[in-house]
Order: structure tokens, then C-alpha cells, then sequence
């Protein structure tokens, strides 16, 4: 706590004790937490408590805890519906929209979704292009149907291929992530592959900056991660 903040100093006057933020994802299996005196948490199950000591279950065994040693003790929310499960999911680009396009059809921004339909290196129209042949930057946004905690992102480059600069996320509220920069050096034709630690957030489309002088050329996007179950 600050006197006047912020038009005043920057002397604190009171200072709150340590708080913790966690974050819970799905794939957690949640339990009791029990905050000691001295600040250390503990997660586990109570298994009793005589008035004296608690007898708390941990992954390490059974510990027993006086009672002057719980400062305070959050217990688990045990819902009656069944544990949240996860899949693994791999899928390709449904939706795409790009910053130009060579024509609505022939490569199209939607040419770069599906599976991919272009089996070598070429000027082939069935692989997005942008609408000039330059060297300014251009993008590319693959949407994709089911949100996933992303762990991995394939994109096959078939025209003038290592065009990628950088990568970016979107989460399901819309806000962007930026996840690489860097100099692609995939051959043509060739796979653009990143993999990167699972996300803390449902990545539901991705895009692609790039830029190279001459027609770049994409022909399908995947992406790899985990989703729950249904």
C-alpha cells in the first residue's frame, strides 16, 4: 500500500503478506491444500484430524501436522460429475482468410485448408498465394473446428519455400499470442514444423506472417494439441 499512489512517493506503508496465484488446468487432479506457519504449501488429503494433529495424505506418504502448524487449509471442491478427460487431437485448417489473396478461388486463401493437395514444388494453384509478386509482408489466418491446448504447428510450404517470419496464436476470446520470430529455412517442398509447450489457453486458429519476393505458397496447416473430451 502506497501513500497517494500514484501521484505520491513510492514508500510503501503497509505491505500485505505473500499471496499465491496458480493457475488450474484440466489435466490436474485436485486435492486438499494446507498452508504452515512458516508459509510452505502442502497439497494432499486430509484423513483426519483429533483436535491435536492432522494426518495428511501426500504423494511422498502420510505426514501427521500439529495443529498450531496449519495456518489455514483450502479443501477440495469434490463435484459429483466425473474427472475432466483429455485427447489428443490433430487436425487441419477449416477456415482461412489472408491479407491478399491471388483470385477467390485458384490460390485462395481457402486452398491452404484441408489436407494437403500439392505434392511438389511449384507455381500450382491449388496452394494460397498473396495477390502481387513482392516482397511486402503479408499474412495468412488458418482457423481451425475444435480449440486445443496446442503443442505443435505443421505448415507445408510448396513456392518459393522458408518464407515464414513469424507465428502467432488466437485464443478462443480473440487475443493474439506471439509464439516465434525467426528465419524459416524450410526447403521446397517442405514442412515448416514448431513445437512448443502445451498451451495455458485453447489456441482455436493460427497466423502465419510472411514474406519473400516472388509468390509464396502454402498448402495445408496443421495443428497438433490436446482437448477435452466431449
Amino acid at each position: 500500500l502506497f501513500v497517494n499512489w500514484p501521484k505520491g512517493d513510492y514508500k510503501p506503508i503497509a505491505i500485505s503478506n505473500v499471496i499465491r496465484v496458480v493457475r488450474i488446468v484440466p489435466s490436474l487432479f485436485y486435492k486438499d491444500v494446507f498452508r504452515l506457519s512458516t508459509g510452505e504449501l502442502i497439497t494432499g488429503e486430509l484423513l483426519s484430524f483429533d483436535g491435536k494433529v492432522f494426518r495428511i495424505k501426500t504423494k511422498k506418504g502420510v505426514i501427521e501436522k500439529r495443529r498450531e502448524d496449519i495456518a489455514g487449509i483450502l479443501f477440495e471442491a469434490r463435484p459429483s460429475i466425473k474427472p475432466i478427460k483429455l485427447r489428443s487431437i490433430s487436425q487441419w485448417a477449416s477456415k482461412a482468410r489472408a491479407s491478399s489473396e491471388y483470385s477467390s478461388s485458384s490460390w485462395s486463401a481457402q486452398q491452404a485448408t484441408g489436407r494437403p493437395n500439392t505434392s511438389k514444388c511449384g507455381d500450382i494453384k491449388t496452394a494460397w498465394a498473396p495477390k502481387s509478386n513482392g516482397s511486402k509482408p503479408e499474412w495468412l489466418e488458418l482457423t481451425f473446428n475444435i480449440p486445443v491446448y496446442a503443442t505443435k504447428l505443421r505448415v507445408h510450404e510448396t513456392y518459393n519455400a522458408g518464407f515464414i517470419y513469424k507465428v502467432e496464436f488466437v485464443d478462443i476470446d480473440g487475443k493474439i499470442h506471439p509464439i516465434w520470430l525467426g528465419k524459416d529455412t524450410t526447403s521446397c517442398p517442405g514442412w515448416f514444423e514448431m513445437n512448443v509447450s502445451q498451451t495455458p489457453y485453447l489456441v482455436k486458429s493460427v497466423i502465419l506472417h510472411t514474406q519473400k519476393k516472388g509468390w509464396e505458397e502454402v498448402d495445408a496447416v496443421q495443428l497438433i494439441g490436446v482437448a477435452e473430451e466431449e
